[in-house]
C-alpha cells in the first residue's frame, strides 16, 4: 500500500501519494517510463521532474497543480524537492522488510 505524506507546500498542507495514477501522469509527461524518469533525475531530468513528480501526487495522487510547486520550490532549501521526492518514491516502492517468507528466492 503506498503511503501518504503530508508536505507543506506554498503555505498549505497538501496530502502527497505517489499513486499509480501520479506515476502514469510522470510517464505521460516525459514519454518515458517511470523508471527512467526516476533514474534520470539530476541527468536527464531537473527542476520540472522534479516538480511533476510532486503536483502528480497532489490531493492524495489525484494530481494538483504545477505551478503551485513551481511557487513551493522557490521557498525551498536546497534540497528539500529532492527529498520530497524520494520521501514518495520510497513510500510507493518501499525497500524489502529482509523478510524471506515472502520472496521465494531467498528460501
Amino acid at each position: 500500500m503506498i503511503s501518504i505524506i503530508t508536505h507543506k507546500l506554498a503555505g498549505q498542507d497538501h496530502d502527497l501519494k505517489f499513486s499509480t495514477r501520479a506515476q502514469a501522469r510522470v510517464e505521460r509527461k516525459f514519454d518515458a517510463s517511470i523508471t527512467l524518469v526516476l533514474a534520470g533525475i539530476g541527468s536527464r531530468y531537473g527542476v520540472d521532474a522534479l516538480a511533476e513528480i510532486i503536483a502528480a501526487s497532489m490531493n492524495e495522487g489525484a494530481g494538483g497543480s504545477v505551478q503551485i510547486v513551481y511557487d513551493a520550490m522557490d521557498e525551498m532549501k536546497g534540497e528539500e524537492a529532492k527529498d520530497l521526492v524520494a520521501k514518495l518514491v520510497m513510500s510507493a516502492f518501499p525497500e524489502d522488510d529482509g523478510d524471506p517468507e515472502g520472496d521465494p528466492a531467498k528460501k
